[in-house]
């Protein structure tokens, strides 16, 4: 008897379904030789040594496997302590496997492609799930998974899993990983734990069924297509083009025109806008400071776009490729990248501080200008925009000085905010940028700032 087992590379995974995963890649194949291997049951393994006690890993199967299968938790007195990678892939007698604690270790795609598997149960004593463990397990409608050492839904766990109806997360999962419940179709609803993180990209991708998703506050960073294909997408589509969870811009694809994102926004998901071939231009809200990787991929109607001082960080091919982009402001000189190259389309006009760290850098790609930065008047923040943030601001800094404090205005903020020119920034400058704001945003009434001026001082 010559066992075989096959291991494949996670770099040439897209995680973009259940059929990348069995048909990529290239299989290494190692040959155990019979005298090493024994059986139990029907499973294959091995007694190897961690350097101070003998433990087994169950490393395949044999047509004796019967379809209610429990790994015990030793065999001969030696501890049972790791399902090798595709121990049981292909195995379609299994229906049922229970994994007796003790085992610390289940590689990648253990189960994988376990045609009739319809239920399993897992160890609280694991210590590391590999990716794709039920992978394309299209009969599982049930997963008993209790809050063990593995914190993280690991890629493609369940992707495929068709027939899963619903799975109760453990509650010290801080992530869930890429295509992890990719393809589920059963899935109706999802609760996601209050200790999760990061929703990673794909994550629930074509889960067609999936209505109703329970995302907590303490979900910081979603990336890019994690929910679409959803019911639940859907819906939120529906009620607004512009979906938004936890003060993040999650997706924007079915957004028209110019659009502008609204205050509270610290971040724009990845892939948030990718492919939006009807978004003509983009305005960023004075709260924006993160723009994910893809955001604005193949966003073809774009022509300018100007990016806002507060905006710290632009990941990926942000604006790459957009056919018809010509010119890009960047008003942080501070600004990262995640690389400068294919941020935007090649030879665009770009322009920046002349003291911007990343100039001579954009100099190599782009056709960099320098900007005169202009005191737009209520302007506060400097993001070409004049609206409640800057009110907000002014009145700060009014605060700050009747306490005593000083505000530390630069030379622009006062020029900008001392809206009615008495020499001072205070409350009555704050109260002009208000009703500027309303008149001209809120309301749609334009309104110049001499016209706002004579209003008041008639008053």
């Amino acid at each position: 008897m010559r066992i075989k087992y096959h291991i494949i590379c996670a770099a040439a995974l897209g995680f973009c379904g259940p059929a990348a995963v069995f048909s990529g890649g290239e299989s290494f194949i190692r040959d155990i030789s019979e005298e090493n291997a024994f059986t139990y049951q029907g499973m294959q393994y091995l007694i190897e040594n961690d350097g101070k006690t003998d433990y087994i890993r169950v490393t395949g199967f044999t047509d004796g496997l019967p379809s209610e299968l429990t790994v015990p938790a030793e065999i001969d007195g030696i501890p049972v302590r790791s399902l090798g990678a595709a121990a049981f892939q292909h195995c379609s007698g299994l229906k049922r496997v229970e994994i007796s604690e003790g085992m610390w270790f289940v590689g990648y795609a253990a189960f994988g492609e376990c045609e009739n598997l319809e239920y399993a149960v897992l160890p609280e004593s694991l210590r590391e799930i590999n990716f794709s463990v039920f992978e394309a397990c299209s009969a599982l409608t049930g997963v008993d998974f209790p809050a063990c050492g593995e914190t993280r839904i690991p890629n493609s766990m369940f992707a495929g899993c068709s027939s899963l109806r619903g799975i109760d997360l453990p509650d010290n999962i801080t992530e869930i990983q890429a295509g992890s419940f990719q393809g589920c179709t059963g899935l109706t609803e999802i609760e996601i734990p209050e200790s999760v993180i990061s929703v990673e990209g794909f994550a629930f991708k074509d889960c067609s069924n999936l209505a109703v998703i329970q995302i907590p506050e303490c979900v910081s960073e979603i990336q890019g297509l994690a929910f679409e294909g959803t019911a639940w997408l859907l819906a939120r589509r529906q009620e607004n083009p512009l979906v938004i969870v936890n003060g993040m811009l999650l997706d924007g694809r079915a957004a028209q025109g110019d659009v502008r994102i609204p205050e509270g926004i610290t971040a724009l998901c990845s892939r948030s806008f990718q492919g939006n071939a009807a978004l003509t231009g983009i305005t960023f809200a004075a709260s924006v400071n993160r723009i994910g990787s893809y955001a604005f991929r193949e966003c073809d109607a774009l022509t300018e776009v100007t990016i806002p001082e507060t905006v710290s960080r632009i990941g990926a091919e942000a604006f790459f490729p957009c056919a018809n982009l010509r010119s890009v402001t960047i008003r942080n000189p501070a600004c990262s990248f995640y690389h400068l190259l294919k941020t935007f389309p090649p030879g665009i006009r770009l322009c920046c501080d002349d003291d911007a760290l990343f100039r001579a850098d954009a100099q190599q790609y782009y056709q960099v200008e320098s900007f005169v930065q202009e005191n737009l008047t209520g302007d506060f923040d400097g993001d070409g925009e004049i609206g409640i943030v800057d009110a907000q601001l002014v009145l700060n800094a009014y605060t700050k000085a009747l306490a005593g404090v000083d505000p530390a205005l630069t030379a622009a903020q006062r020029t900008a905010c001392d809206v009615n020119s008495d020499g001072a920034v205070d409350a009555a400058d704050a109260q002009l940028v208000l009703i500027y704001y309303v008149k001209n945003m809120l309301a749609g009434i334009p309104a110049a700032w001499a016209e706002i001026l004579a209003e008041r001082s008639e008053s």
